[in-house]
């Protein structure tokens, strides 16, 4: 009896180890870093470029092209970067002969589409720049969607002539 009890707890050590090592090997060979950008969930930012600051300026526009490589609409539901919480997209238009400027919550990009935020169209405003930033600066910038799909770039401070 005793001897039956030592071969099977063997055995179920043996089928434990094996199991661990499975499941650690599993794991390594699934694993997957994230790529930069939302790549991986077909969401890129590109060419994203905000003009550099006059002394004192505490906001300014963020352009850039956003590609949604996806099968569902994506829905802009917040904006962030390193050098601000305050974020929002805005469009520019002709009212009465007049050029405005408006909010435009929760815009949305249809699946495989693409969206380019521009002067005198849709842009991102950026307001309270926490740290002054000059032409040859980049700094990260985060796109929240409704259902918490993000992607992040990199933008470019460059001297633009607008």
């Amino acid at each position: 009896m005793k001897l039956l009890m030592c071969v099977l707890m063997k055995a179920l050590r043996q089928t434990i180890l094996i199991s661990v090592w499975l499941c650690l090997a599993l794991s390594v060979a699934c694993s997957k870093e994230p790529v930069p950008g939302g790549a991986e969930m077909g969401i890129s930012v590109k060419s994203a470029v905000m003009p550099s600051l006059a002394p004192g300026q505490m906001t300014a526009a963020i352009y850039l092209l956003l590609e949604n490589n996806t099968e569902q609409t994506l829905v802009i539901n917040h904006i962030v970067s390193s050098i601000s919480d305050h974020i929002e997209v805005h469009r520019t238009f002709y009212e009465d002969g007049m050029m405005k400027m408006r909010s435009a919550p929760h815009v949305s990009i249809a699946p495989s589409g693409k969206m380019r935020f521009a002067p005198e169209g849709y842009h991102l405003m950026v307001f309270d720049i926490s740290s002054p930033v000059q032409a040859g600066d980049q700094f990260s910038l985060t796109i929240e969607f409704e259902g918490g799909k993000t992607v992040t770039g990199k933008v470019d401070v460059r001297r633009l002539a607008l």
